[in-house]
């Protein structure tokens, strides 16, 4: 594997994304030394730095994803364009009816325009009935375009990948599948991506088309993969304990079982010693603190330990953790457990789970993760200008002394705006 090629297509992308003139001396020698010490045992583990399931993969929408695309759709789109008829429309047949499609019963209204009762007939299509609420024939088309694109995401299909190049890392939110984050290479939290890409935890898994595109915010000609979905997953330092994060940009419970195959196909194909049971949902309880505040509790060892006392993030780590801030997330984990000290060899069936090993009582004495075990998120990074300064910012890729360098007054309040308005 060529690694200063691979740095040299992040250097391109950085200077491209960041906007850097050609006389700014990007040098990657740092991040990349970073990246090969940090992330060393999963380059021993996948030698060609993605591993992938075999056999193409679909991932179901759940039903709160659903319902969060289609309240979007009602709020941002429809209220700007000023359409209350299509939206009362909307909000009276309700997210079910829009991703099937068609009407399920007729649905009647008083057109004021034509001051008469409309009545759209059962078995319409949805978006063809956007016809019926006087649009202007160019928001229609937008309208219905939007639509469309919502409801085709009820199932994506794609390869799972699971990925410690440092292009995923750049790309953990660029895409061509309309969705986006803080993360995406316009955002406010786009040095957080290689703060994740030098940690010792992070590791990227995707579904990604079948062919490399072309990224917004890559340059031209350097194609990389459409990730369709993502999550990152956290582990520690011995692969004993690893937590999810968010997905984007839906969630699936039929996610968990196919990544934990290929984490454990990678172990097996890199010669690990361990492999992972199937997620364990989270669970909340009160604090004995006597302030009845929620707390998201896990066993390691013999003990149930809150999350924040196991999962931390680095003192210099620019990225938007998930797993920490994010209160609404509902996390899982899976414990890593030594190949061979079962009678069943857990590979040989693919639905082999946690239930199988232990009971609700055993779980606690178990002591599968250590006592001591930490997981750490994010770390700090260098300017790939100067190599000396620390970057602050995580919406800026270069140290502010590198960027007033190299820009003008007037160049620096514009891309300090964009950075405002962007964030």
């Amino acid at each position: 594997m060529n690694y200063k090629s691979i740095f040299e297509d992040v250097k391109q992308v950085v200077r491209y994304c960041n906007q850097l003139p050609d006389n700014a001396p990007l040098d990657m020698f740092m991040w990349r030394d970073g990246w090969l010490n940090s992330k060393y045992a999963w380059i021993k583990l996948i030698p060609e730095l993605i591993a992938e399931l075999p056999e193409p993969v679909t991932f179901k929408i759940d039903e709160d994803s659903k319902r969060r695309f289609f309240d979007e759709f009602i709020v941002d789109d429809l209220l700007e364009d000023n359409y209350p008829d299509l939206q009362d429309f909307l909000m009276n047949i309700g997210y079910t009816e829009f991703f099937g499609k068609h009407l399920q019963k007729n649905y009647e209204f008083w057109d004021e325009i034509e001051e008469r009762d409309i009545v759209i007939p059962k078995g319409t299509k949805i978006i063809k009935a956007f016809k019926y609420f006087h649009l202007l024939d160019d928001d229609l088309k937008e309208l219905q375009t939007k639509a469309s694109r919502i409801v085709q995401q009820d199932c994506v299909t794609g390869t799972l990948c699971l990925s410690v190049h440092p292009l995923d890392y750049l790309s953990i939110s660029e895409n061509i599948s309309n969705w986006r984050s803080c993360h995406s290479l316009d955002g406010c939290y786009k040095s957080g991506n290689i703060s994740y890409m030098l940690d010792k935890s992070t590791v990227v898994v995707y579904l990604r088309s079948d062919n490399k595109v072309q990224l917004p915010n890559f340059p031209e000609g350097l194609l990389w993969n459409n990730k369709k979905w993502r999550m990152l997953l956290h582990f520690d330092k011995d692969n004993k304990i690893v937590f999810t994060s968010k997905q984007y940009p839906f969630s699936s419970e039929g996610a968990f079982n196919p990544v934990i195959k290929l984490i454990n196909r990678v172990f097996k194909d890199g010669e690990g010693e361990r492999w992972f049971s199937h997620f364990q949902r989270d669970f909340i309880t009160t604090s004995k603190s006597g302030k009845n505040t929620p707390e998201k509790l896990i066993y390691i060892g013999t003990q149930a330990k809150p999350l924040r006392s196991i999962v931390k993030q680095d003192s210099g780590n620019l990225a938007y953790t998930d797993l920490i801030f994010n209160e609404s997330l509902k996390y899982r984990w899976s414990y890593g457990h030594i190949r061979g000290i079962y009678e069943d060899d857990p590979w040989e069936d693919d639905t082999y789970g946690f239930d199988k090993l232990y009971d609700e009582d055993s779980i606690i004495s178990s002591g599968l993760a250590p006592s001591d075990t930490q997981i750490t998120l994010g770390e700090s990074v260098l300017c790939p200008i100067c190599n000396k300064n620390r970057l602050y910012d995580p919406d800026l890729m270069i140290c502010s002394n590198c960027e007033e360098a190299f820009f003008s007054e007037q160049d620096l309040n514009t891309r300090r705006k964009e950075r405002f308005y962007n964030g």
